[in-house]
């Protein structure tokens, strides 16, 4: 099934789970379990957000925060607000305590940095400590529940909190970009840093970038063996919703998150098996 058009609303993380999971050109009949993916070919997403791409990676800071997160840094637990699933990413493992006042992560092994660095437990609490030494980075506002954070062993980073903090686990383990050390130490104001060659764990790194596209391709080294399945990704910028549709009505597109007028009717007629929308 070759996906068309979802809409109205289309995130990173949505992206990934077709992307990770069922990849390009696989399909699922019935009970019968689903043939493995195929491997290649490019997926390109029409939507309206930006009519210049600024080219600036900063997870934190940056308007392409959005086109970062996800695809190039990644958290330490993925969590699914629809059905309250939590799936370990970097973090292997997560514990609370008893009370609710720490949850210790336990870093996953074997992670690389798309330059070749080992990913380790340091970056997590470097990332953390970044936050709390530049306010403005902290967009998840964790540091209005965190109270310290620190390393146990080789492999554990516990964080204290100031009260019971459970309702904040959301923000702290899965909305937070976590990053390398050994890059963004040596930036003098991360809060206004340019990023222009992320550097992130992620199934993709970016490729090429300028003001009217993005791509980003394949992290051969990527921790989850096997996985992405498609090659290339091609983010074009559009300045408005009719432009994004004239890209995604011929097929030049495959994937597009805004409104769609008469969506139902909205595909070609030859083309309508090939269509599929979602309103999350």
């Amino acid at each position: 099934m070759r996906l068309k058009r979802i809409g109205p609303l289309v995130s990173w993380w949505a992206l990934l789970a077709l992307v990770l999971e069922l990849g390009i050109g696989c399909s699922t009949a019935g009970p019968s379990p689903a043939p493995k993916p195929k491997t290649g070919g490019t997926l390109t997403i029409a939507n309206e957000s930006i009519a210049v791409l600024p080219c600036d990676f900063n997870p934190y800071t940056s308007p392409m925060s959005g086109q970062s997160f996800g695809i190039v840094y990644e958290p330490l637990v993925y969590d699914n607000l629809l059905n309250d699933a939590k799936t370990p990413w970097l973090a292997s493992d997560y514990s609370w305590s008893g009370d609710a006042m720490t949850l210790t992560f336990t870093i996953r092994p074997g992670v690389p940095w798309s330059d070749g660095q080992a990913f380790t437990a340091e970056d997590v609490v470097f990332t953390f400590n970044l936050l709390s030494q530049h306010p403005e980075l902290d967009v998840q506002s964790d540091w209005l529940v965190l109270s310290t954070r620190k390393q146990q062993g080789a492999d554990k980073v516990v964080m204290a909190f100031k009260k019971p903090a459970v309702p904040s686990f959301y923000e702290i383990a899965s909305q937070t970009a976590i990053i390398p050390q050994h890059i963004w130490s040596g930036y003098a104001n991360p809060g206004t840093q340019v990023i222009k060659a992320p550097v992130g764990t992620g199934p993709f790194t970016m490729s090429k970038c300028t003001p009217q596209s993005i791509k980003f391709s394949r992290n051969l080294a990527y921790w989850q063996k096997g996985l992405p399945y498609i090659d290339s990704v091609n983010y074009p910028a559009f300045f408005d919703n009719d432009a994004a549709n004239l890209s995604l009505g011929p097929g030049e597109a495959q994937w597009g998150g805004r409104f769609i007028p008469n969506i139902a009717t909205y595909s070609l007629p030859s083309d309508a098996s090939h269509t599929t929308y979602v309103f999350p």
